[in-house]
């Protein structure tokens, strides 16, 4: 028995920030795309999404059509924050799919507004309890209790048991009632019941409890914030097995900006270092040549400084204009640097 779980794809993300509008259209693309290389290559008996399915709780078309074909090869989808709206009922995405169906033996575990919803599956002696995104922490709260007692009415038919949560953990920022997060105690008292935890939401992963409790991370990098390796876990006859679907080392790179390379490989590229103010015009234009010749991009972080040179100085005091209407002013000729360099400065 193969049961395998991946969390967090982000369909329909749309990333403004350090991106162009073709790299925003890539990205969508390539999480759409590793949801299903992942789906087709690492067969499984079992395929369960622990959350955010969808990066927006509305989306058009073209996103639905995307979320269909995934939940075409999925056989539960859980409810993440990004799923649920969080202050009225309202049907949204993830809603309207439910209804659509029908899937292989789907289920999409979502609870009604203001509603408690936990799913208990037992997977040929595996049992999997699934907790959605819940409004507030209170009726998260209660789902975890009522997860308790139901793990307790099943433990003896069962081989092996798993938790599935889409929550923060331990998490100083969960600090108001519809933040969920579940707390180390928590964890421990859940760990009672359940051999394994397995949590969407956090999108860096890490493995807590001697590797019991796994906050697993997201399939893709939806940008700069959550580079790092990426991966799902399958439990092969209840034993966990880490498989890496995104590699940080050949995907990611930083350069000095004195060294800014004419193209790259890689998906996503950070520019650091500090240059003369004079400079900063070729930096965006260089940093334009490297979008233009780089299919692969899919997104550019700018951590330039500069540093005030004498000759922008005097130039600036002699014509009355700022340093960066200076710099405006040269890069006009060049539509998509002058593009670029508005992005830059309105961050």
């Amino acid at each position: 028995m193969r049961l395998l779980f991946y969390t967090d794809p982000h369909l329909g993300l749309v990333r403004n920030a350090n991106t162009t509008p073709a790299s925003r259209a890539k990205l969508q693309k390539a999480l759409y795309e590793q949801c299903l290389h992942i789906l087709d290559k690492y067969q499984a008996d079992y395929t369960i999404c622990a959350g955010d399915l969808f990066d927006k709780f509305s989306n058009p078309e073209k996103t639905l059509l995307q979320g269909y074909h995934v939940l075409s090869k999925t056989h539960c989808v859980i409810a993440g924050n990004h799923d649920v709206h969080p202050s009225k009922p309202a049907i949204g995405t993830l809603d309207a799919l439910a209804s659509i169906g029908p899937y292989p033996s789907s289920v999409i575990c979502r609870p009604a507004f203001d509603e408690v919803e936990v799913s208990y599956t037992d997977y040929r002696g595996v049992g999997v309890c699934c907790v959605p995104h819940h409004t507030t922490q209170g009726l998260f709260e209660e789902a975890l209790d009522r997860a308790m007692q139901e793990q307790s009415e099943y433990t003896e038919f069962l081989s092996n048991s798993i938790l599935v949560l889409h929550c923060n953990y331990d998490s100083e920022f969960a600090d108001n009632e519809t933040t969920l997060n579940l707390s180390p105690q928590k964890a421990e008292q859940l760990l009672e019941h359940y051999d394994y935890i397995v949590m969407g939401h956090e999108h860096q992963p890490r493995n807590l409890f001697g590797g019991r409790l796994i906050i697993l991370g997201n399939t893709h990098p939806t940008g700069f914030s959550d580079i790092s390796d990426k991966r799902i876990v399958i439990f092969d006859d209840g034993v966990p097995e880490f498989h890496k679907v995104w590699d940080a080392a050949s995907q990611y790179t930083a350069y000095d900006v004195e060294t800014i390379p004419e193209s790259t490989e890689r998906q996503f590229v950070r520019i650091a270092g500090s240059v003369n103010s004079s400079a900063l015009a070729d930096v965006a234009k260089s940093i334009s040549s490297l979008w233009k010749s780089s299919p692969n991009l899919l997104g550019v972080k700018s951590d330039v400084t500069a540093v005030l040179d004498d000759c922008t100085e005097e130039t600036a005091r002699v014509s009355g204009e700022t340093l960066p209407q200076l710099i405006a002013k040269e890069l006009r000729a060049d539509p998509d640097a002058f593009g670029l360099w508005e992005e830059l400065t309105s961050q």
